[in-house]
């Protein structure tokens, strides 16, 4: 008798806990999973209830999970862009045709539930009145905050190749590597083989895919010039197959082709400056310096300043992975790179460093630490064997002595300089979370 009643009390208690205590705490979906566990103890069996539990909990977790986007944010190349810091001419190009690039950043575990809402989005973007106010050559796809994939979720990226394959559209996949769990699924997929197509694209980054993606639409630019003036293309811009610059009056024939004819008309005109190659035969720094500091401001006496400051550049040579100044180090001046690439490094806090921006040819560097006298916060190195000019602080010093009114000059063209590059910084940091 005393041992029922206990048993009675306590399956009281524990009907309580599930049936009372819950109600108005869990959602609706959850609380009809404990009612049918209950219903089911009560008329089937213990057994019966725990089974019909699992099979109840498996099927609402596929249904709400599959309510989740698993898009987290979708813009164009015109709201973020590489941090490569690169030449006017290119920069006011790029301006007019990145948003033929197309970044779709992907998050949470990707199976048959969440990749339909994937594919909706990319056929979305290839409607015909959403191609024709915004044609892409450009799709990233960002899985850096992808957890995981079944084998259908992947198999639907075969599908949506094949249809980006078919309008031309370069598939960029980014922020997976060969070995992860997402690399594995599309590898065992067919989508990175490894023998992919030139319309399939992989990168560690969103950084280093947005970057590719540039210099590819750079390509196209300095194809248009061929044509216009006959200079050869620059090596490091003949990535992709392209048509000969003899057909590239074909270009007009569709959207993004009338784009990029439209923008390279308007940057060569704007720009005003020589190719890469006749920048390289001058070896002067006043050539470099206007190319870098042309147009900021129309209105400041550029050739002046230059005409004073230029004599005082010292050229200066870097090895391969040789440092020009490291982390924490006292300002030693501002340089111009003639030759070469760098690389600017920051400490992740992990005391290991990862490179965030690249400095590229016709560019300047630290004129930013000059001017304010702070200590660099970053450590830059030498990517191959790179000739700069230096200007260095005694001699920055020396001219602010000696004519301060177009030294004043000076440092509002270096800063409104450095601001172009802090902009495309800051908007990739914000876009890329």
């Amino acid at each position: 008798m005393v041992v029922g009643a206990l048993i009675f009390h306590l399956g009281l208690e524990l009907m309580r806990e599930a049936l009372v205590d819950t109600f108005g705490v869990v959602n609706r979906i959850e609380y009809a999973t404990i009612l049918s566990i209950v219903l089911a103890m009560a008329v089937l069996g213990f057994n019966e209830g725990i089974f019909l539990g699992i099979l109840l909990a498996c099927f609402f977790f596929i249904l709400l999970y599959s309510r989740r986007s698993a898009v987290r944010k979708t813009y164009t190349g015109s709201a973020v862009r590489s941090t490569v810091r690169r030449l006017y001419c290119q920069r006011r190009f790029l301006d007019n045709v990145c948003k033929q690039i197309q970044v779709m950043r992907l998050q949470g575990f990707m199976f048959f539930g969440t990749i339909n809402g994937v594919e909706a989005s990319i056929r979305q973007l290839l409607d015909q009145r959403q191609w024709q106010a915004n044609p892409i050559r450009f799709l990233v796809l960002d899985f850096a905050l992808v957890n995981g994939m079944d084998f259908s979720a992947a198999e639907a990226f075969i599908r949506v190749r094949r249809l980006l394959e078919a309008r031309e559209i370069y598939m960029v996949i980014c922020g997976t590597g060969r070995s992860s769990e997402v690399g594995r699924a599309l590898r065992k997929a067919g989508v990175w083989s490894g023998h992919e197509s030139e319309y399939v694209q992989t990168f560690p980054s969103l950084n280093e895919a947005l970057e590719w993606c540039e210099n590819v639409l750079l390509q196209f630019y300095y194809l248009h010039q061929v044509s216009i003036s006959g200079i050869a293309v620059p090596q490091i811009y003949s990535i992709v197959t392209a048509p000969h610059p003899d057909s590239v009056e074909a270009y007009g024939t569709s959207p993004r082709r009338a784009m990029v004819s439209e923008a390279t008309l308007s940057a060569l005109s704007a720009s005003r400056v020589q190719s890469p190659q006749v920048e390289q035969r001058q070896l002067a720094v006043t050539s470099l310096l206007r190319q870098a500091f042309q147009d900021i401001d129309p209105e400041l006496p550029v050739d002046d300043v230059l005409a004073l400051i230029a004599p005082y550049f010292v050229r200066k040579y870097l090895g391969s992975g040789q440092r020009l100044w490291q982390a924490g180090a006292a300002p030693l001046g501002m340089y111009l790179v003639e030759s070469g690439t760098l690389r600017v490094h920051v400490d992740n806090g992990t005391g290991s460093i990862e490179a965030t921006e690249s400095i590229l040819p016709g560019t300047t560097l630290g004129e930013l630490a000059l001017v304010t006298r702070k200590r660099y916060h970053t450590t830059v190195i030498a990517d191959g064997d790179a000739e700069l000019w230096e200007l260095s602080k005694q001699a920055f010093d020396e001219l602010c002595a000696i004519d301060p009114v177009r030294m004043l000059v000076f440092v509002r063209l270096a800063l409104a300089y450095s601001a172009q590059g802090m902009s495309a910084i800051t908007a990739y940091a914000f876009c890329a979370q």
